[in-house]
Order: structure tokens, then sequence, then C-alpha cells
């Protein structure tokens, strides 16, 4: 996907800033400056978004383990006392 993002971002500098007097110089530079944009946005949101996920997977996990043990716990108490 972060290549996807990198051609179509590629294709707008290209479109929107090309220069008059520039053309196939300017081409090898485009590339690497949309990699530059999209790694300077995609990395930190990603981040961000890994962060909330893996976060989110840890309460699920702790919720199913803890009911887990509860239950079990439960249910060991219920059949030393009946």
């Amino acid at each position: 996907m972060r290549y996807s993002i990198i051609i179509g971002l590629n294709t707008i500098i290209f479109l929107i800033i090309r220069p008059k007097g520039l053309n196939n110089g300017f081409l090898l530079l485009v590339p690497s400056l949309a990699a530059t944009i999209t790694g300077a946005f995609c990395d930190v949101s990603m981040s961000k978004t890994l962060g909330v996920v893996m976060g989110m997977l840890g309460q699920i996990s702790g919720f199913a383990v803890g009911m887990t043990l509860d239950a079990s716990r439960h249910l060991l108490t219920y059949a030393i006392n009946a």
C-alpha cells in the first residue's frame, strides 16, 4: 500500500510543481521527494494505529484469560463446597 501511495504522490508532485525548464533531471528527483513525504506522514500514523490495535488486543486477551481463570476458580470452589 505504501508504494501505491508513493506512486500517486509522485504523479501529483510532478503535475503540480513541474518546472518548465527541467525535464529529465526533475524526473529523478520526484520519486525520492514523494518517498520522503510519505515516510514522514505514514510512519507516524502507522505507529499510532499499531499501538492502538496492540493495546486493544492486550485488553481482549487479558479479559479472556482473566475470565477463564475466574470461572475455573468459581467452579472449583463450587465443587469443593458441594
